[in-house]
């Protein structure tokens, strides 16, 4: 700086007077403070450095990443959830389709073992019955009893093997 005579205020120039009100004006006006932005970081330690948008990214990351995967999750849980319940309407089709199956069975085996079922009573008779008469009906009864037995032999075998399955598709359920 260059030594200048003082001279009173009033006489300085404009120029200088501006110079000297500014530094004023500036100590008369309040600082603001400085704002920084911290990170926290989860083990409640405050983050000054400079990479904390690294960290703040790396976060966003992870939190993206983790909603796709609860995304995902809640897709399969719900995938599996329908794939059981077809799979359970499908083996409710079996169990009827078994059951119907058994029905009939059981119709037949009634029917075997049921003869006055489908033979006339003695009281319906009309005629008396001759010895010969009652040989042949004997001889009849004896072919029908033979065929029945076969037949029942066969049905025990299919029964087993349906209770097995009835009880195969019970055990999943």
């Amino acid at each position: 700086m260059v030594d200048q005579p003082e001279q009173p205020p009033q006489q300085l120039q404009p120029q200088q007077l501006q110079l000297q009100q500014q530094p004023s004006q500036l100590q008369l006006q309040p600082q603001q403070p400085v704002r920084s932005i911290r990170t926290i970081l989860p083990n409640g330690v405050v983050d000054p450095s400079p990479r904390r948008s690294i960290y703040a990214d790396a976060l966003q990351r992870k939190r993206e990443k983790n909603r796709l995967a609860a995304r995902r999750k809640r897709d399969r849980r719900k995938k599996k959830l329908e794939d059981l319940e077809k799979h359970e309407v499908d083996l409710l089709k079996k169990r009827q389709e078994l059951q119907a199956e058994l029905r009939v069975y059981r119709e037949r085996n009634t029917a075997i073992y049921n003869p006055h079922q489908n033979y006339r009573s003695p009281t319906e008779c009309d005629e008396e019955k001759t010895g010969s008469s009652i040989g042949a009906e004997i001889a009849t009864l004896r072919d029908s009893i033979e065929v029945v037995c076969r037949q029942t032999k066969e049905i025990v075998a299919v029964l087993e093997i349906a209770h097995l399955q009835a009880k195969a598709l019970l055990d999943q359920l």
